[in-house]
């Protein structure tokens, strides 16, 4: 096999490699979207936390095990949800979104209590949520 034909085999091969972990990423986390919808958040009738965010945000990536962690341990407590700012930029400019993430802290009838912009801990969002008196001590 010539060298020229070797370059092209390795090259495809590699691009093969990468689309793959791009579709398997992307199928990832269309999983979390869904997991989080907004309106099947809303329709649980309970205090809400909304995460606006983007698939190739850094710090809302790293926002993704502390979302579900919160839906395993508060979910009689309060929903959550996450809107895609890309895919949703209408509701992003609706809620004045300036930065990714985004997290608004929402009273059970969707009215925004509290926000905060970047990456937050666990355990900050579990604080706020006690000063907003959803969560008890």
């Amino acid at each position: 096999m010539k060298s020229g034909q070797k370059k092209l085999l390795i090259a495809a091969g590699i691009i093969l490699v990468i689309g793959a972990i791009f579709v398997n990423s992307h199928s990832k986390y269309e999983a979390f979207v869904k997991k989080f919808d907004f309106q099947k958040a809303q329709a649980r009738g309970l205090p809400m936390l909304v995460e606006f965010g983007f698939q190739a945000c850094p710090p809302c990536k790293m926002m993704k095990p502390i979302l579900k962690s919160l839906d395993k341990e508060h979910s009689d407590d309060f929903a959550i949800a996450y809107i895609d700012t890309v895919v949703n930029p209408d509701l992003a400019r609706q809620h004045n979104i300036q930065a990714a993430p985004t997290l608004i802290f929402c009273d059970k009838d969707g009215n925004e209590l509290a926000r905060t912009m970047g990456y937050m801990p666990k355990e900050e969002i579990l604080k706020k949520w006690k000063e907003l008196g959803v969560i008890k001590e």
